[in-house]
């Protein structure tokens, strides 16, 4: 097997794509939630 080949074949991939966005959407719906919560208080 070639090198090129080789490295092709342990090449990082996405397992989950769009996860890391849907994980930063959740941090900031959660966040602005915090806000306007602690606003009412």
């Amino acid at each position: 097997m070639s090198l090129y080949n080789r490295a092709a074949q342990f090449a990082p991939f996405a397992a989950l794509t769009g996860y890391e966005e849907a994980i930063a959407k959740v941090i900031r719906d959660t966040n602005a939630k915090k806000e306007d919560n602690e606003m009412d208080i």
